[in-house]
């Protein structure tokens, strides 16, 4: 098969849920290791060659996170935004509005996650680990403070609605009661 030099973007849309997933099982996986990501996301033609990028889509990136991804999490342009709309995608819970500003929900990664409490229970020791750490640095753990109130949303989010965010599974009145307690207290 040959790929032309520049490819067709509107061929690629068929990957703009795969990319959504992927950045958030990235921020998981960065999570994990201490390290809460924040970014910007766009799209739009851009030139990739070895070792040069150029195009729009990279400069309005940079500017998203510099400017509006102030907390861990990934902001997406507008055009991007446009995109995923009329790709279908799940405004409610995968892509957060705070605002004028589109981010991608880090913890939506759930629904690839085969034991949901211990998915959660991972994020919450996470999360309860950094915010602890940072007690006595305001800038910084106002960031996390954010965080932890996103990781509450969604619990009750998921709680309430997880045969819509999941149409394959029924959660248990024992699992919701015990993913309500997962919530995390902060002051």
């Amino acid at each position: 098969m040959v790929r032309p030099k520049y490819p067709d973007p509107i061929s690629d849309r068929s990957l703009v849920k795969e990319v959504l997933f992927l950045v958030n099982n990235l921020f998981k996986k960065f999570s994990e290791l201490g390290y809460f990501l924040r970014g910007g996301i766009d799209y739009g033609w851009m030139l990739d060659e070895k070792d040069l990028a150029l195009g729009n889509p990279l400069a309005t990136a940079y500017q998203i996170e510099s400017k509006y991804a102030i907390y861990p999490r990934i902001v997406i342009s507008e055009a991007f935004k446009d995109l995923l709309e009329e790709e279908g995608v799940d405004f409610v819970n995968l892509i957060r509005r705070k605002c004028e500003i589109y981010y991608i929900n880090p913890f939506y990664s759930v629904v690839q996650s085969g034991d949901k409490i211990e998915y959660f229970k991972e994020y919450k020791k996470l999360l309860e680990k950094t915010i602890k750490g940072n007690q006595k640095k305001e800038q910084v753990y106002i960031k996390y403070e954010w965080l932890v109130r996103e990781f509450n949303w969604f619990l009750g989010q998921y709680t309430k609605f997880a045969g819509l965010i999941e149409p394959d599974i029924e959660l248990e009145s024992d699992e919701i009661k015990r993913i309500k307690r997962l919530k995390i207290k902060i002051s």
